[in-house]
């Protein structure tokens, strides 16, 4: 009689969990060897997708007009 424990999807989803929950607050929760492998996991993930993302910074949509209404505002304080 085989007995089965776990199947092979199920394994793979448990491991993934795990892995997830380390990264995620195993700096929380786990002693000194493993909190500090935690933290690093962290920081190279967030150094990752921060390197995916653009660089430059979203453009604001009222960049345009708040300079054209600065312009407005020094034309007629300068204006006699």
């Amino acid at each position: 009689m085989k007995v089965k424990f776990m199947s092979a999807g199920n394994s793979v989803k448990l491991v993934i969990f795990l892995l997830l929950a380390f990264v995620a607050v195993g700096d929380i929760f786990l002693p000194e060897p493993l909190k500090g492998a935690s933290k690093q996991i962290k920081a190279t993930v967030n150094n990752l997708v921060l390197g995916i993302l653009p660089r430059e910074g979203f453009q604001d949509p009222h960049e345009r007009t708040e300079k054209a209404v600065e312009e407005m505002e020094q034309e007629a304080g300068s204006q006699p």
